[in-house]
């Protein structure tokens, strides 16, 4: 908020937040990394997408442990220079000061330690494991050498990690990444992908990222009257995982990296379209689990969401990720490198297949929702292929069944997995919905903690109110805020 109450917009309270966000989540996201980011201004009728995930290295093989070249300090750059309003070094400030003089670690945080030391390197890493044991939740965690590398970043600028002492360190430790592959790294500015919902236009990130799948989802949903099910715990259940996993076949078919894959996107919005999939999701109830090999794994659930709105109506809804928790585990220069390329299929027919200077698909889905050309509603969310469920199923109780965002978000959560007969269910259900459920044929798992359903942020704007409302998830500690 402090860059915002000193006269910055939102896109300037985006790149403060970003990199403030690494510092103190290092194992969600950070400048090993990538994300994607939509920036809706006032006096523009849609967003632009900013794609700043990791690439390939222009090699024919995949690098191990799947490390693609870093997007994250390019992207922050490339959102400045189109819409910011203060200079990228001064927004950096905030996030060199959390990393020298430490914040007090998350009991989130130290969970993920714990549960990463065979992940992560420990002896390079052991800031964040002193004595060998992970830090402690409430003690302080300084990260001198992050913020040392953020203060080189801020005075020589984007081209020190890029083709600078930084990059140098980068390729020499991680063997496949060369010079080349740092120093041509771009940031594909983009139109998101559109739909109808409710009434209101659904803005969502494009190929390859998720919002396809989302905007197929809520479609399918609304055709469905998905909200008349909302009393009937078991078939809502049934209906949110088949329209979901409906949405998640098609798009393993037709989506990959645009430069390298003829996406249709004309033909797969087109409404004859969705009411096709609609059809297909009411003939597949008896349909076998997909297949596993249908993609690659599934490595991005680990992210950070947010959304901002400023007092002149420019909104971003933005995700950043290092894919897998921690990344591929590897740190250096005070940061984790990314795991994205982990997320291409092994199938050489797949759009998604492996290929020099490509970027996997991913389940990251910011998304702005507009009416009369104006943004209203910012959204997002963690959770790797979860993400398109549990969107649809936040959406649909605040849209179409009129929830308050905040009651929206914190309602159970269910999601049917794509490759086995299995519904996860959050919180205490009735025994006999678990019962109901069984006897189709489905397994019940109650033991997937609160934070396997992801972690939904969302601003909603009601100019008639005059009021901004805000939903923070409090699976992951989320927070929300206006002035």
């Amino acid at each position: 908020m402090e860059v915002l109450d000193q006269g910055g917009n939102a896109a300037d309270a985006a790149v403060a937040i970003s990199y403030a966000i690494s510092v103190l989540e290092p194992q969600a996201s950070g400048i090993g990394g990538g994300g994607l980011m939509l920036v809706h201004a006032p006096e523009e009728q849609e967003p632009v997408a900013f794609d700043y995930r990791e690439t390939a290295p222009n090699q024919n093989n995949k690098p191990d442990p799947g490390i693609g070249v870093p997007g994250f300090v390019r992207g922050m750059e490339k959102v400045n220079a189109n819409y910011g309003s203060q200079p990228i070094e001064d927004l950096m400030e905030p996030a060199i000061e959390l990393a020298m003089d430490g914040v007090d670690v998350s009991y989130t945080l130290h969970t993920h330690l714990q549960n990463a030391y065979s992940h992560i390197e420990p002896q390079t890493a052991d800031v964040f494991f002193p004595g060998g044991r992970a830090i402690e939740p409430g003690d302080p965690l300084v990260q001198e050498e992050l913020g040392r590398t953020l203060k080189t970043i801020q005075e020589e600028g984007p081209g020190a990690f890029y083709h600078g002492p930084i990059g140098d360190r980068i390729i020499t430790r991680i063997d496949g990444l060369g010079r080349e592959d740092l120093a041509g790294y771009d940031v594909q500015v983009r139109h998101p992908v559109r739909a109808t919902f409710a009434g209101m236009d659904v803005y969502a990130a494009p190929p390859p990222a998720g919002g396809t799948m989302l905007v197929h989802a809520l479609q399918m949903a609304e055709r469905l009257s998905l909200d008349e099910w909302a009393d009937n715990p078991s078939e809502f259940m049934k209906r949110v995982g088949g329209i979901a996993r409906t949405a998640y076949e098609d798009r393993v078919q037709t989506i990959g990296d645009p430069a390298f894959v003829d996406v249709p996107l004309t033909n797969i919005l087109d409404s004859d379209y969705v009411d096709n999939l609609a059809k297909e999701f009411l003939d597949d109830t008896g349909k076998d689990p997909l297949p596993e090999d249908m993609e690659g794994g599934e490595t991005d659930g680990n992210t950070t969401h947010f959304v901002i709105v400023d007092e002149e109506g420019m909104m971003v809804s933005a995700t950043n990720t290092l894919s897998s928790f921690f990344g591929s585990g590897i740190y250096m220069d005070g940061f984790f490198l990314n795991n994205q390329l982990d997320n291409f299929s092994a199938s050489t027919t797949s759009p998604n297949r492996y290929e020099p200077g490509k970027r996997p698909i991913s389940y990251i889905t910011p998304t702005i929702i507009a009416a009369d050309g104006q943004p209203k509603i910012g959204i997002g969310s963690s959770g790797g292929r979860r993400i398109t469920s549990t969107l649809t199923q936040v959406l649909v109780r605040h849209l179409l069944m009129d929830e308050p965002i905040e009651d929206a978000i914190e309602a159970n959560r269910s999601f049917y997995d794509f490759h086995s007969p299995t519904i996860s269910v959050e919180g205490r259900i009735p025994p006999d919905v678990t019962e109901s459920l069984e006897q189709e044929g489905y397994t019940v798992d109650h033991t997937k903690s609160a934070i396997y359903f992801g972690s939904v942020q969302s601003i909603v704007v009601d100019d008639e109110a005059g009021i901004i409302t805000g939903g923070a998830d409090s699976r992951r500690g989320g927070e929300w805020d206006a002035h």
